[in-house]
């Protein structure tokens, strides 16, 4: 993808219909998400609702360039789940990264 899109999930700060999740995701670019801590569950659906694959890979940044950042990898299916696992609520972003496409020249 030659588009990266940075965004957050709606909130209680509101966010314009035409730039929900699932509005943007649609356009399968690049997307990297914050301040979307508390609201996995509902991402992962909005990301799966505008078209990304199940499998399309993902990375949840934790506390990004401190000294305890933690990287996790995961797909968009196990979006919820990684973060559940690791009891993470706040100070992080995501990362979502759209699979890799092969061309041939």
């Amino acid at each position: 993808s030659q588009t990266v899109i940075l965004t957050r999930m709606a909130g209680r700060t509101p966010v314009p219909p035409k730039e929900s999740i699932a509005a943007l995701a649609a356009h399968q670019a690049t997307m990297i998400l914050f301040l979307s801590t508390g609201l996995t569950d509902v991402l992962q659906q909005e990301l799966l609702a505008g078209g990304y694959p199940g499998q399309t890979p993902a990375a949840v940044v934790y506390k990004a360039t401190w000294p305890e950042e933690q990287i996790l990898r995961c797909t968009v299916d196990t979006l919820h789940e990684t973060v559940t696992r690791q009891g993470w609520t706040n100070t992080f972003s995501y990362t979502h990264l759209r699979a890799h496409e092969t061309r041939s020249n």
